[in-house]
């Protein structure tokens, strides 16, 4: 069984779309009174962001097809507030939050250059807009091609295989199991005269 270029590029939008109605469900219910709070939430825009690419990339696939793109001109309003940023979000996303200047890639402007020098936003508000903005695309475009749209996803589950489960350790043995490796790594530090510590911060 195979996907056809349609079908593949549903399957990519079903996916962003996905990972996005989570994050626009549950990101306005997260807290914010701690620090660490807080940069969760900062994390969780920055997932976002990734999302806004991969969707400037697939709508770019999409609109190749011309029954695709009678559509998406309709659409203007909810592709616009992200594609006109295809900037920022392409440099923030390869320089900074998915490749993190790794091999040959050199730090060549900051996070706040890119921002200010775009005026990409930064409000938690605003992000949340932009993600509403795609799942209203794909919902239009899940509408209007609702039978390949079905389709795709029973090929999808078809090939997909099924979930397994690997690993043995459960959530409420993490704390124990790095307590232990905690005290085998003080104890090789002291052994070799580097500094150690006496209580693992996690």
């Amino acid at each position: 069984m195979k996907l056809s270029k349609r079908e593949s590029n549903f399957l990519r939008l079903l996916l962003i779309r996905i990972k996005l109605r989570v994050m626009y469900d549950q990101f306005p219910k997260l807290p914010i009174g701690t620090s660490s709070e807080r940069l969760f939430r900062a994390v969780i825009r920055e997932n976002m962001i990734v999302q806004f690419y991969n969707f400037i990339k697939v709508r770019n696939d999409l609109i190749k097809d011309p029954k695709i793109k009678v559509v998406d001109e309709s659409l203007k309003q909810c592709w616009e507030p992200i594609i006109k940023f295809q900037e920022p979000i392409t440099q923030l996303r390869h320089q900074y939050i998915a490749h993190i200047q790794e091999g040959d890639r050199r730090f060549k402007r900051t996070v706040n250059e890119i921002i200010d020098e775009c005026q990409f936003p930064t409000r938690f508000g605003e992000i949340l807009f932009m993600v509403g903005c795609i799942l209203i695309y794909c919902d239009v475009i899940r509408g209007n091609f609702e039978t390949e749209w079905k389709n795709t996803v029973k090929k999808h589950d078809v090939m997909n295989p099924k979930f397994l489960t690997y690993g043995t350790l459960r959530i409420d043995d993490v704390s124990m199991k790095l307590k232990q490796i905690s005290d085998e790594v003080a104890t090789n530090l002291r052994q070799n005269k580097l500094r150690s510590f006496t209580s693992i911060n996690i």
